[in-house]
């Protein structure tokens, strides 16, 4: 468990760095650093250390949970800007169910190997191409947020084409398919939730 518990603030470190770094970078690849389905595939790879869904349900909440923690040290402490943030560290309050639900899916995926992580890929691909379908409506970024939908793609294509059998294939698009419709409205209600809790508005 130990181990495990090492493993997934690793990857919640690493998170929080690559976040945060693309702020530092030139041009404006600081929009990258907007996305959501980044942190919870984080927490689908902080699950997959372990085939046990409790433990990987754990090991998710530990991964976004030190990701936002080290993220606004970063911002507070290096930077001396946390007032930049218009959320902060309530997104604690995102982090522990997302963390929890990735990384239970995570560790179900290791369980069940080949399919399990098929299922995994696609609905991280699915979760993307509707999170960037979002984006595209409200921002000026149509080529780019166009690129990166038909990566997003490309990923449910490969788990829908490796597929060993139909009925995991059409499992695959299916899964991809919900989650594409239905993470913009879950990224609505999670900032709608947020705004709540630090505006009390």
């Amino acid at each position: 468990m130990q181990r495990l518990g090492l493993g997934a603030g690793l990857i919640g470190l690493v998170l929080a760095f690559g976040t945060r770094g693309l702020y530092w970078l030139p041009g404006d690849a600081y929009w990258l650093a907007t996305l959501a389905t980044p942190w919870a595939a984080a927490a689908v790879l902080a699950g997959s250390l372990t085939p046990r869904w409790r433990a990987g349900a754990v090991a998710g909440v530990v991964a976004l949970c030190v990701a936002v923690l080290v993220y606004y040290a970063i911002l507070g402490l290096l930077e001396r800007n946390y007032g930049a943030s218009p959320f902060g560290l309530a997104w604690l309050l995102a982090a522990i169910p997302t963390g929890a639900l990735g990384g239970a899916v995570g560790a179900l995926a290791r369980a069940h190997r080949g399919p399990g992580f098929r299922l995994a890929i696609a609905g991280v691909g699915g979760a993307s191409a509707g999170e960037l379908a979002l984006r595209a409506t409200a921002s000026g970024r149509t080529i780019e947020l166009a690129v990166l939908v038909g990566m997003a793609m490309l990923m449910v294509a490969a788990a829908a084409v490796t597929a060993a059998r139909r009925g995991e294939a059409l499992a695959v698009l299916g899964v991809a398919a919900l989650l594409a419709l239905a993470t913009p409205g879950a990224i609505e209600a999670t900032l709608a939730v947020l705004r709540a809790a630090r505006y009390g508005a």
